[in-house]
């Protein structure tokens, strides 16, 4: 067994700040390609959102208001992608439709995967390195004291499918406890650290608000070391509202990592579930994997 064998599946038991790579801080960005849906949770944008995204009443939220003003002077002559109802469910299919648009990736990469209790936690999975707070933590500081893990066999639980970019494949039989899907490149030839994307699913009251699933999405992120966020999208994911957020942040063993979350809220009557996704790869890889984390981003379909 060669040392990138021994790597990836080391990798692959580990949360995804574990998973996320390098990525150099020149002549990388990670956005999201404007223009996009407005800010539905700022009161300027109310009457301009739009219609997948529903008026939030006024609920609003100060940060937020900051992040389109970000991703105003960060994200200029851009283009959104637009979205996909392609699906994969099975471990080993690939394919993606045409993404010859667009030159940079486009969402965020996010540390909300679990460790053994599938609660979101963001780790660099070593002895004595910083270990951040989980998704659920950041949840429940902001009003969401019920969350309970979902796996991808729950009755009742909406079902979400990801295509597999061409030469990535499922592999969720080796992603970290708690998770709902991992997708990997483990070719030989992308190098040795395999660009991967990783989805959890979280069960919280119907009750639960949009501000509250952005701001817990935000705030994870913005409490790792150095974070530099890029980009922000309120871009809605089949149908559904979703929060995306990318950016750069500080690991001193291993560099600058390049994170990319695209959190969606699945409203249920009797409940609402919260699906993550993030993407990581290697700053050597951005050009080889600008396609494929576009192809993930745009085909998240919820079933």
């Amino acid at each position: 067994m060669n040392v990138s064998t021994l790597r990836i599946k080391r990798a692959l038991l580990l949360p995804a700040a574990a998973l996320a790579v390098i990525v150099g801080t020149s002549g990388c960005s990670l956005m999201f390609d404007g223009p996009d849906d407005p800010d539905p949770t700022s009161s300027q944008s109310q009457e301009k959102s739009d219609q997948n995204e529903p008026d939030q009443g006024d609920s609003t939220d100060a940060d937020e208001s900051d992040d389109q003003s970000d991703q105003d002077e960060s994200d200029q002559a851009e283009s959104d992608p637009d979205e996909s109802t392609g699906t994969d469910e099975s471990d080993d299919q690939s394919g993606s439709p045409s993404d010859t648009e667009g030159s940079d990736p486009y969402d965020s990469d996010d540390s909300d995967t679990g460790q053994s209790d599938g609660s979101g936690q963001t780790s660099h999975g070593e002895s004595g390195d910083p270990v951040h707070k989980s998704y659920v933590s950041y949840l429940r500081e902001h009003g969401v004291s019920q969350v309970s893990s979902v796996s991808r066999t729950d009755p009742g639980s909406p079902a979400v499918t990801v295509n597999s970019p061409a030469g990535w494949h499922h592999a969720n039989s080796r992603g970290p406890a708690g998770s709902y899907l991992t997708i990997v490149n483990d070719s030989p030839s992308v190098g040795s650290f395999k660009p991967n994307a990783i989805g959890y699913m979280f069960k919280v009251p119907s009750s639960t608000d949009y501000t509250s699933v952005t701001a817990a999405s935000r705030s994870q992120l913005e409490s790792l070391p150095g974070f530099d966020r890029k980009s922000t999208s309120y871009k809605s994911v089949d149908g559904h509202r979703a929060y995306g957020i990318a950016g750069l942040y500080n690991y001193d063993k291993v560099g600058s990592i390049g994170i990319v979350t695209r959190t969606v809220m699945i409203e249920k009557s009797d409940a609402t579930y919260i699906f993550v996704l993030q993407t990581t790869f290697a700053a050597e890889q951005k050009e080889s994997v600008t396609s494929a984390i576009r192809t993930l981003q745009r085909t998240i379909q919820v079933v």
